[in-house]
């Protein structure tokens, strides 16, 4: 656990512009479980977007691995 004065304010947790992409595609596929529900179908699509490399394809768009 962190220490009061380790924590960081509520603006600098932000996620940087490619995580907040990727975390849009994610739960485009996966949507934030609110309820009881069937996900066999979410979780295959899920599974194919990490297999397919879909965060890594958006990450390149971004720009991530330009000065690797």
């Amino acid at each position: 656990f962190l220490r009061t004065e380790q924590r960081a304010e509520e603006p600098q947790r932000r996620l940087s512009a490619v995580c907040e992409d990727i975390l849009k595609e994610l739960w485009a596929r996966f949507p934030p479980l609110k309820a009881d529900r069937y996900m066999a179908d979410e979780i295959a699509a899920l599974s194919q977007f990490v297999l397919e490399g879909g965060a890594v394809r958006i990450a390149e768009k971004r720009g991530v691995f330009e000065n690797y």
